[in-house]
């Protein structure tokens, strides 16, 4: 499914690359299927998709390049 247009787009498992015949978002599969995750959770999806925090929305392009996708996990130390 698109993250973007929620268009079902069919792949194998073979298949690295999203490509949306509907809306032309073209992004990596796993990056997609984690855009859907978040959105069925629930949580605001603002920030990923490419949208200011004031409302406005940022120019987002249909073809992005990956750079790393891991982040850091925050920090459970007692203060």
């Amino acid at each position: 499914e698109c993250s973007d247009c929620g268009t079902k787009v069919s792949k194998t498992l073979a298949t690295r690359t999203h490509r949306c015949p509907s809306c032309g978002l073209v992004i990596d599969r796993d990056h997609n299927a984690a855009l859907n995750i978040l959105s069925r959770a629930g949580t605001a999806r603002s920030h990923v998709r490419g949208e200011s925090s004031d409302g406005g929305t940022a120019r987002k392009s249909r073809s992005t390049s990956h750079g790393s996708l891991k982040q850091e996990a925050p920090s459970l130390a007692a203060g």
